[in-house]
């Protein structure tokens, strides 16, 4: 009878945790969904977005790389140290024309940073859906226009690197190397149809209406 009993009410916990464990399907405090955050996203969320594009533009413009290395490659710019020993982010290397990826991290950071700004890039072009909202579309042209600078400035570091037009397939992490003409003519393809949407400064200093 005792055995009975226990399965009896071993039944009865089963079914009582069934039953609340849609309960424990909490969404994780402060985390974005990133399934739904695009495809719902209104203007406030789509400025958020292209600003996260824009500060990885950012990073590349005031940490060493890529305007640094470039003067070091020049003869205006001395990369300083007594000794190899002082070489940071690999620039003696650059200086002295010796620079490799595997002594050089500035060229990682490069190739890195560049790749996160098409992928965002391509997040906010192909996730957010079509729209009539002027605002959301002309984020979207922005994203295409910093999608295409990125791909341009990795043309003008490495040549022939991987072409990224669309947000890869799990079968496409690691495509072979990209046809430089065909890139080139695909970024000012995408610029031009950036500058169609995006509206044109009436000045200097007026940039900040945009936000």
């Amino acid at each position: 009878m005792k055995k009975y009993i226990y399965i009896l009410v071993a039944l009865v916990v089963a079914g009582f945790a069934a039953s609340c464990e849609s309960n424990l399907d909490i969404p994780q405090k402060r985390v974005i969904d990133f399934s739904t955050f695009y495809e719902n996203a209104n203007e406030e969320n789509a400025k958020e977005l292209i600003g996260g594009v824009y500060r990885l533009l950012y990073d590349q413009v005031y940490n060493p790389e890529p305007s640094v290395m470039l003067d070091a490659l020049s003869y205006d710019c001395w990369a300083g140290g007594g000794s190899f020993m002082d070489n940071s982010h690999g620039l003696q290397h650059v200086q002295a024309y010796k620079l490799t990826s595997s002594n050089c991290d500035c060229l990682d950071k490069i190739y890195e940073n560049c790749y996160k700004v098409i992928y965002y890039s391509n997040c906010i072009i192909e996730k957010i859906p079509e729209t009539s909202d002027a605002e959301i579309n002309r984020i979207k042209a922005e994203a295409k226009f910093l999608r295409a600078l990125a791909t341009f400035r990795l043309i003008r570091f490495f040549g022939t690197p991987p072409f990224v037009d669309h947000i890869p397939s799990a079968d496409e992490y690691y495509p072979s190397n990209g046809d430089t003409k065909t890139m080139i003519d695909w970024c000012i393809s995408n610029m031009k149809e950036a500058a169609e949407v995006v509206p044109a400064l009436s000045g200097i200093g007026t940039q900040k209406q945009y936000g």
